[in-house]
């Protein structure tokens, strides 16, 4: 299912909610630069080389903490900085799966893929070819669920009476479960993204794009991948769902990735076809960044749990402090999620989406303050896996 772990997150909040309205947000990507890559490119000569200096943090959900939470995430040091974060969908427990599967397996392939193609320009390989090449190799738990899947489009094929077993045949051969999965569902697999440069770097929308079609488990997981682009002195970065970054500038915020969501609390996700939004729909970012910005990049535990303007106070500094800066980010988000008291970000959206107490609850909770009577409202933290990863660009 789409939103398969919507029920799930709302957690204890769930009776009290009302639907709102559902709107899908825009799909079309966001560019956030105008100039043109090969304008950046011509500029390249005078700039200072680039590069991302990482520290991580994770606190997996208190009762996720024996399997390690389904958040994933990568740093590498592969060009100039490349880093990936993931957040699988919780709600598939309720069907036996394990939504750490498909995220963790994500963040794998995507980081495989750009410390592959995206640190030597000239002669990469193409995302396709690349794919091919893995599938060529197989994926682990591809097999099994190809072979589920092709029965499943063979039964659908022969009840309708038409030839469809032959794509689904071959999807066994190869263990190919996303191309079983598409041709279950009967739908045309969009072609794979291409850079406009063919010689040059792949992309993070280009890495998520292949991670998505490599991924041979059910389940489904947001996602948010970056990499500096030294020779540009950009960012180039793709985010599918609540997951996303924020740029921080001399103690200011200088930028923040918007959520992309289909609803409240239903981010849009990478999964098995049909059920699926595409690295197409992704939103994709080109910033110029300058020695001394630091890039904090977070799954919406931390992001629903931590108001912007804690993220940018407490920002690392220096390079020298970029694990200490995630560390406090992740204790301090974990610290809100647990207070029934507190007032975070997602509350504080959830009544912006019509969200609130039943009346009853709104008296039995309301208090006198400041010599005015207050009704009760929603608030809280969201108890969640909480995953930050701080970069720093600094001069090489």
């Amino acid at each position: 299912m789409r939103c398969q772990g919507m029920q799930a997150r709302r957690g204890a909040w769930a009776p009290a909610l009302r639907r709102p309205a559902l709107v899908r947000s825009a799909a079309a990507p966001v560019a956030t630069s105008a100039a043109p890559a090969s304008t950046a490119s011509s500029a390249a000569p005078s700039r200072p080389a680039l590069r991302l200096r990482f520290g991580t943090k994770n606190i997996p959900h208190p009762k996720k903490a024996h399997y390690g939470g389904e958040d994933a995430y990568f740093v590498s040091e592969a060009g100039a900085g490349v880093a990936g974060i993931a957040d699988g969908v919780g709600g598939w427990q309720e069907a036996g799966i394990n939504p750490a599967d498909y995220s963790r397996s994500l963040m794998k392939v995507a980081r495989q893929y750009l410390e592959e193609c995206s640190t030597v320009a000239g002669g990469t390989l193409s995302s396709g070819e690349w794919l091919a090449g893995q599938r060529a190799g197989g994926q682990p738990g591809g097999d099994a669920l190809a072979a589920e899947l092709a029965q499943r489009a063979a039964a659908q094929a022969g009840s309708s009476g038409s030839g469809g077993a032959s794509s689904s045949s071959s999807s066994v051969s190869s263990g190919d479960a996303f191309v079983a999965a598409a041709s279950a569902a009967r739908i045309d697999i969009p072609p794979p993204l291409t850079s406009g440069d063919a010689d040059g770097p792949r992309t993070a929308q280009e890495a998520l794009d292949v991670a998505h079609r490599a991924t041979q488990f059910p389940g489904s997981s947001t996602a948010c991948v970056l990499r500096l682009d030294a020779a540009r002195g950009t960012l180039d970065a793709a985010n599918l769902g609540d997951s996303g970054f924020l740029i921080v500038r001399n103690g200011q915020l200088h930028f923040q990735s918007p959520a992309m969501q289909h609803f409240f609390d239903c981010p849009l996700q990478f999964g098995m076809p049909p059920d699926t939004d595409w690295a197409q729909d992704a939103a994709v970012f080109c910033l110029e960044v300058q020695p001394g910005d630091a890039i904090v990049m977070a799954t919406d535990g931390l992001l629903d749990n931590l108001p912007a303007e804690d993220i940018v106070r407490l920002a690392p500094p220096s390079a020298a402090e970029v694990e200490q800066a995630a560390a406090a980010m992740a204790e301090l988000a974990s610290q809100n999620a647990a207070d029934p008291d507190f007032e975070s970000p997602y509350s504080r959206e959830a009544l912006e989406e019509g969200y609130d107490l039943p009346w009853w609850e709104k008296l039995t909770t309301s208090k006198f303050k400041d010599g005015k009577f207050e009704l009760g409202k929603l608030r809280g933290g969201k108890m969640d896996d909480i995953t930050v990863v701080c970069a720093y660009v600094v001069q090489q």
